[in-house]
């Protein structure tokens, strides 16, 4: 299963060292809503991510870890979330709605930032349980989401805690 199996819920596990920290994952440094949308002037999708995602959510990973899915164990990734994220992940519950879930991957050989993805716990729709939200920014802010994450919604459909993985070694 691809690092994001273990990461949005727990998609690796190992440690890795630091790596530079520079911001990623956000088209530009004003996007801060939760949702995707397209920007007017520029007919790009804006960031779901916050650019200040490391200090607005708590980082779940205890370390560094080593990704074993995703990019065959290329990347060393944190693991973040917001307060229904980290709720969940601590009380091994199903996630509430809303709950946000981030990984951001640095490759382990060059120290270069790698691809950050992006999960959020959607509300029920008639009674049926929320679906997730899946979508992946690039080292350059491109957001990859919609019919090009169908990968990332096939493989985390077979996690064992609605669609969240999860380790111990975390």
């Amino acid at each position: 299963m691809p690092w994001l199996v273990s990461v949005l819920a727990v998609m690796a596990g190992g440690c890795g060292g630091a790596a530079s920290r520079d911001p990623v994952g956000a088209t530009h440094a004003s996007v801060t809503h939760p949702e995707s949308t397209t920007e007017p002037s520029t007919g790009t999708v804006a960031s779901p991510l916050p650019p200040d995602f490391r200090t607005r959510y708590a980082r779940i990973s205890r370390a560094r870890f080593a990704s074993r899915g995703h990019a065959n164990g290329r990347f060393d990734v944190d693991l973040y979330g917001n307060a229904e994220a980290q709720a969940a992940w601590r009380s091994s519950e199903v996630p509430a709605a809303g709950a946000r879930f981030v990984e951001e991957d640095v490759d382990h050989t060059t120290g270069k930032a790698g691809p950050i993805y992006f999960m959020e716990k959607k509300p029920a729709d008639d009674g049926r349980p929320g679906a997730w939200r899946f979508a992946v920014v690039t080292p350059a802010g491109a957001v990859i989401e919609g019919e090009r994450t169908r990968l990332c919604e096939s493989c985390h459909a077979e996690a064992p805690g609605d669609q969240v993985y999860r380790s111990d070694e975390l």
